[in-house]
């Protein structure tokens, strides 16, 4: 927070400026609103509308209330062409910027896929050929106490093997 000095020595906490960075003089609150930290007579912390900047780089919902205001989406995604519901996904190595080329436009399952990277990612404890092994284990082997003994063996937990041998998960793998 910044004070702006009454007298050398003293701070004068009536001349409290934005938080946001901008240099601006923070207005009084004229009510008390609890839910919104207001005291009645004490300065706000930002000028309002200043609470969602963040600079250098923007937080994730002010950058796409931003986008989806000052960049309609076509509907069409630039990975897989189809015409569906769009997202902007962030482009990896990129920070959150109303710049609208640090983007790409889309569908859901391409965005999921995008951001998590299948195989790729660095928390995955299965692979393609370890899902194509556990879907056929279980289908010779229903018994009760598979799941358990497929989840040791691979270290997971047994919804999270139900959840491949129900092809909740990794639905791609044939």
């Amino acid at each position: 927070m910044y004070l702006t000095p009454l007298r050398p020595g003293k701070l004068n906490r009536m001349d409290r400026h934005c938080e946001c960075g901008c240099g601006q003089l923070a207005p009084t609150a004229r009510v008390t609103n609890r839910s919104l930290g207001w005291v009645r007579g004490q300065q706000l912390r930002f000028v309002h509308g200043h609470n969602g900047r963040k600079e250098p780089g923007l937080g994730y919902s002010a950058a796409h209330k931003y986008l989806s205001r000052h960049y309609p989406k076509t509907g069409i995604c630039q990975e897989c062409r189809t015409q569906d519901r769009t997202e902007y996904a962030l482009i990896h190595g990129r920070v959150h910027s109303h710049d609208r080329t640090d983007y790409r436009e889309l569908c859901v399952p391409c965005h999921k896929q995008y951001d998590i990277g299948g195989e790729r990612a660095s928390n995955v404890k299965l692979t393609e050929t370890g899902v194509r092994d556990i879907r056929a284990r279980y289908a010779e082997d229903s018994s009760y106490g598979v799941l358990t003994r497929l989840a040791r063996e691979y270290g997971m937990t047994i919804s999270g093997i139900s959840r491949v041998v129900h092809r909740k998960t990794w639905k791609g793998v044939v």
